[in-house]
């Protein structure tokens, strides 16, 4: 048992850069020193006893006088060379590495705890694919340091997952290593290889939740998704918001390793801890998702390669398969034939009927009920799938001049129409939608032309502007005479009418 705690203990001390105390740095220190100094300190005796002719030999009781004096020296000089050496080194150490890193790991664990996004603390910013048992150099927390000095820009912060930015401006660049990575291998898939995979993750009927509940609601939707996502990746992958309810999974794995595992957690995680709850009567209603993935690479070829950007797009549109296909589940795309020759690289990302027709790839679900998409005519319309849209409101038409009840059946309905508030109010909003057309037609041009089918005549015409004026000019001067003391309001009266 001390045997096996004493190699661990050496086993710490030799780990260089990744010591967890200041002790197994100081022993290391004083390690190295001590040999150094012991080595040159045995040359120089050698060199001396040499050159002296005097009996090489480490026994002070075989050696003469002079040359055991020069041996207690050596010894004196080894062992004090030894300590001020480890004390410099130490404690340049320590004030220049090991004080700044230990400060910023302290400040990280608190702010992990308060404000900082996970990701930041466990370093995947720099190293999304990390090994979780792997040891934290002092330069990987230096990477850290710098890295949460810009955290600011990569990181969403009402969900706490990276952001559009951080893919585009540090992950592509990642990818690309992987993926040049892999190629040099020049060869087949073999076990223990590094795979990965692109998801792209839809909430099921978000705008609805925005809408019923409140944009307050589906905040904390949200940041319950980033979290649950988060989990379900875990030290696997990262997450990545796309923007509004759609998150980009990034995995990692081993050859071999099927990712539907994930995109079945997903899923169950989402049925299981996702929900809405209404401010107003604290109703709870459940949220599931749509999972679209695929492995990356997903193809490449000597005359073309699908970049970073090609494959999200894949993952989006094997996205829009789960959505059109009853929602709450997952579908994988597939390579069927690698495409040769010219093809359309566009339409190849995001059609998906050019792809079905020519064979290219395939539509996977091991969801229930098992739908797996081979052939253009399995593809559901959006439309379809969201069900009938709602019967559009119909507009109240312009009532007739003569009275206020509808003219034909077409106003009837319209009256029918409106919400029962407006109808049991005695009729309120009926007559002032009726007034709001009366003032648009007065203003209407009065010489219409007049309809083929419309009658040349009519007993009670409307009548019209010059014949309402000449009424109300005969009504006035008829006032005035039965009022024999109007006088000058009479010739003012008179004057007006002149005017009009």
């Amino acid at each position: 048992m001390q045997k096996g705690g004493l190699n661990e203990r050496i086993k710490r001390i030799f780990a260089i850069n990744a010591w967890d105390k200041d002790s197994d740095t100081l022993l290391f220190i004083g390690f190295i020193c001590f040999v150094t100094t012991f080595v040159f300190d045995i040359i120089g005796f050698v060199t001396v006893s040499l050159v002296l002719e005097y009996r090489i030999t480490l026994a002070p009781t075989q050696m003469s006088r002079a040359q055991a004096f020069l041996f207690w020296y050596f010894v004196l000089h080894t062992i004090i060379c030894s300590l001020l050496l480890t004390t410099t080194i130490y404690s340049l150490y320590t004030k220049i590495i090991s004080a700044p890193v230990h400060d910023f790991k302290r400040r990280m664990q608190y702010m992990s705890r308060a404000e900082m996004s996970d990701y930041l603390y466990e370093g995947r910013l720099s190293r999304p694919f990390k090994d979780p048992n792997s040891k934290k150099t002092w330069e990987d927390q230096v990477l850290d340091y710098i890295d949460a000095s810009t955290s600011e820009k990569y990181i969403d912060e009402l969900t706490g997952c990276f952001n559009k930015t951080y893919l585009y401006r540090k992950f592509v660049g990642v990818m690309n290593t992987q993926r040049l990575s892999n190629i040099s291998k020049n060869g087949p898939m073999t076990y223990n290889s590094e795979i990965y995979s692109i998801m792209m993750i839809d909430i099921d009927h978000f705008k609805k939740i925005n809408d019923d509940f409140g944009h307050a609601t589906g905040d904390e939707v949200l940041i319950k998704v980033g979290k649950v996502l988060r989990e379900c990746v875990g030290n696997k992958g990262i997450v990545i918001r796309n923007g509004g309810e759609e998150f980009l999974v990034f995995c990692a794995a081993r050859y071999p390793y099927s990712f539907s595992e994930v995109a079945k957690r997903i899923n169950r995680a989402f049925r299981e801890q996702v929900y809405a709850k209404s401010p107003m009567d604290g109703s709870i209603r459940n949220i599931t998702c749509s999972v679209g993935f695929l492995n990356y690479p997903f193809v490449e070829g000597p005359d073309y390669e699908l970049s970073l950007q090609d494959h999200i797009d894949l993952a989006d549109m094997a996205m829009y398969m789960a959505k059109t296909h009853g929602r709450d589940r997952y579908y994988e795309l597939k390579l069927k034939n690698e495409p040769t020759g010219k093809f359309d690289i566009v339409k190849f990302c995001s059609d998906p009927v050019y792809g079905l027709k020519r064979k290219f790839y395939y539509f996977e679900s091991e969801s229930s009920p098992k739908q797996d998409i081979t052939d253009p005519s399995q593809l559901v319309s959006f439309g379809v799938t969201e069900g009938a849209a709602a019967p559009k409101p119909k507009k109240a038409k312009a009532a007739p001049a003569k009275d206020d009840k509808p003219s034909d059946a077409s106003d009837a309905d319209t009256v029918k129409d409106l919400p029962a508030e407006q109808k049991d109010d005695g009729k309120p909003e009926e007559i002032e939608i009726k007034d709001e057309k009366q003032e648009s037609s007065d203003r209407a041009p009065n010489k219409a032309e007049p309809s083929k089918n419309a009658p040349k005549s009519s007993k009670n015409p409307k009548p019209s502007n010059r014949s309402a004026k000449s009424a109300f000019k005969n009504a006035r001067a008829k006032k005035a005479a039965e009022d024999p003391s109007a006088g000058d309001a009479k010739k003012k009266t008179a004057a007006d009418d002149k005017t009009a």
